[in-house]
């Protein structure tokens, strides 16, 4: 069994590719969101006047390092999918010990323990201007200002949280390529031999 984390900054393409692998080659691959790991936001630290989506202490490493053992060890286990507030209903599912574990987020590699399960480490990279359009495409469901929210929060902190995370990669993936073309060339690697 391999474990694959999937970093990099909002909008660079991580759950399109895992995605992509897992819709692809449904046998060999489990995804895991890391999104799937929120804290409930009234925990979120304020930056400005914006709720801070974007802390490392928002996430529940603690239950995701654990997830990830008991998988290590052959057992399936249950999760659920992040509810933001009340209006949402979570789902429970299953994730599988397949051969390939796909775990994708934007701090994914900041935890110590999470990081350390890791056997295959891919950095996501795009520009910030390319992110801010990426995240401008997709639906608001918080009445903000998206763009100056990212120039005021997710920007800087990825700066200050997610940055390092390219020098514990040990591949940095050019994310403004076309996403199958990205999908391909990083199957290719996960196959290859460490």
């Amino acid at each position: 069994m391999i474990f694959i984390a999937i970093a990099g900054p909002s909008g660079a393409g991580k759950t399109t590719l895992a995605s992509f692998l897992t819709a692809n080659f449904r046998d060999e691959f489990e995804h895991i969101r890391q999104d799937d790991y929120l804290r409930h936001p009234d925990e979120f630290p304020m930056k400005g006047k914006y709720k801070n989506w974007e802390h490392p202490h928002n996430y529940k490493f603690e239950v995701l390092y654990e997830h990830l053992k008991k998988l290590k060890q052959g057992e399936k286990v249950l999760s659920r999918t992040f509810a933001p507030d009340e209006t949402v209903e979570p789902h429970e599912f299953y994730l599988e010990p397949k051969q390939y574990i796909l775990v994708d987020g934007s701090l994914i590699l900041t935890n110590e323990d999470v990081a350390s399960m890791f056997d295959k480490k891919f950095y996501m990279d795009i520009p910030p201007e390319l992110m801010i359009e990426r995240r401008r495409t997709r639906s608001n469901h918080f009445g903000i200002d998206t763009e100056e929210y990212d120039r005021e929060v997710t920007i800087p902190e990825f700066e200050r949280h997610g940055m390092v995370q390219k020098l514990q990669a040990d591949h940095i993936v050019d994310g403004t390529r076309d996403p199958k073309t990205i999908a391909h060339e990083v199957r290719e690697l996960i196959l290859k031999p460490k």
